[in-house]
């Protein structure tokens, strides 16, 4: 009897081991089925690698090296589509990112006059924040009522609209379309106001 007890215990035993072999391999399987489905999409999970760039001291970075690094940045950009990780300037490798639907600015624009100060009883009308300028709804002569709108700014992708605070006549126009203009920036000056 003892002997049959101890037949069963073994039988037990070995049928547990080959269980759990048999589960391995099931498993073993299904990951390597896995892998071979997911390998055409293994770029979407795995982190980007980015290449260390020794970054020059600052002392050692010119505007003029910089504009160089942006300009040649952009050219690739331009030609690849793609942001390249870093640029060769004068020998030196320079970490740049461009980024799609951003414009070059003009090489140093000479900066514009300030704004003549109102006349008594005008009234300067203020840009509420920084921006672009997307349309200007009035031109210079126009009579306007309190709540008109006066300009549409583009900022951070929202429109705003710029309305007249008072009743009165556009004497001069300040801005046009696509202009970038700063917060509390005069864009409109409206005479006779009432």
């Amino acid at each position: 009897m003892d002997m049959e007890l101890m037949w069963d215990g073994v039988k037990a035993m070995i049928l547990g081991m080959a269980m759990v072999y048999l589960f391995l391999t099931i498993m073993i399987w299904v990951m390597k089925l896995t892998s071979k489905l997911l390998a055409p999409y293994a770029e979407r999970f795995e982190p980007k690698k980015e290449t260390p760039v020794k970054k020059a001291p600052a002392s050692a970075m010119t505007d003029e090296k910089i504009a160089k690094a942006a300009a040649a940045a952009v050219d690739l950009f331009r030609k690849n589509g793609k942001s390249p990780a870093c640029v060769q300037v004068d020998g030196k490798t320079v970490s740049v990112d461009v980024v799609a639907g951003i414009k070059t600015a003009p090489a140093a624009a000479p900066a514009a006059a300030p704004a003549a100060a109102p006349a008594a009883g005008d009234i300067q009308v203020l840009s509420p924040l920084p921006g672009t300028i997307v349309r200007v709804a009035v031109a210079a002569g126009d009579t306007v009522a309190s709540g008109d709108v006066l300009a549409v700014i583009e900022a951070m992708k929202m429109e705003t609209e710029i309305r007249a605070e008072k009743d009165g006549i556009v004497s001069e126009v300040l801005v046009n379309a696509k202009d970038v203009v700063t917060s509390e920036q005069p864009i409109m000056i409206l005479g006779g106001a009432k």
